[in-house]
């Protein structure tokens, strides 16, 4: 288990946030020009695609699909942990936890329930010309052709950097609690229970279990799903939301001024 938990600081630690989501967006760029050349994400190709390509497939229907939810509470019960032993007052570490899962909700609410659905039914029409909008198009049976941003890519993408931010704090918290074992009194964690820091720490492998589900996933929707535009598009759009709320707004900064 010890091992296990090495692995997933490693693996959650060693790349920033920033660094991370601009190497997923290269992957997914590449990867996207092999599946164009190689026909792979031609949705009538009957043979060599795949389980990943079958979008009722699990991961797709009961990962993907609620995948802020699940991002959403695992980084909750992270926030809740964290908080727990710390010595600055718990009612502003309580403030600060629901400021940021409410700013990760809104980027979600924002591109996926608005701005995209936006974006498609402004730039595209219908095949039959009679039919304006993309629900009465749908409606009629028809297919309506637009510029459908990769919400998938989109909101993978804002998970793995959620998740890498807000799992920054392990670093502070583990040094902290190295300083307090040593007997060096520490202004950040107060000398709480063994089993609160192996919690952390379970939690993080956690974490880091649905992050690599995430970075699998945002591959596959690369290879088998959109056009390269959209997929990238999706991206640039997560990236820009992460900048915006971690480096602009400046909750990156709160996470570490915590500390």
């Amino acid at each position: 288990m010890s091992s296990l938990k090495t692995v997933a600081e490693v693996y959650l630690q060693n790349l920033g946030p920033g660094q991370r989501g601009l190497l997923i967006t290269l992957l997914v760029y590449l990867v996207s020009l092999i599946s164009e050349y190689e026909g792979y994400n031609d949705d009538n190709k009957e043979s060599g695609r795949g389980y990943l390509s079958e979008k009722n497939n699990f991961l797709n229907q009961y990962l993907v699909k609620l995948g802020w939810g699940w991002t959403f509470t695992l980084v909750g019960v992270w926030r809740v942990l964290v908080n727990y032993n710390q010595k600055p007052k718990q009612s502003l570490l309580t403030f600060s936890c629901i400021i940021h899962l409410a700013a990760g909700t809104a980027v979600w609410f924002l591109f996926v329930v608005i701005i995209f659905p936006y974006i498609e039914n402004s730039t595209g029409v219908c095949r039959v010309s009679s039919f304006l909008n993309k629900r009465d198009c749908f409606k009629a049976g028809y297919w309506w052709t637009g510029f459908d941003t990769s919400g998938h890519c989109f909101l993978l993408l804002w998970n793995i950097l959620f998740i890498a931010e807000e799992t920054k704090v392990f670093t502070f918290l583990k040094s902290a609690r190295l300083k307090n074992k040593e007997g060096v009194r520490s202004d950040l964690i107060s000398e709480g229970p063994v089993s609160w820091f192996s919690l952390l720490e379970i939690q993080l492998l956690v974490l880091s279990a649905l992050n690599l589900v995430w970075e699998i996933m945002i591959l596959a929707t690369a290879f088998y799903f959109h056009s390269p535009g959209e997929k990238v598009g999706g991206c640039l759009c997560a990236l820009f939301s992460w900048f915006i709320v971690y480096r602009i707004a400046g909750l990156g900064k709160q996470n570490s001024s915590q500390l």
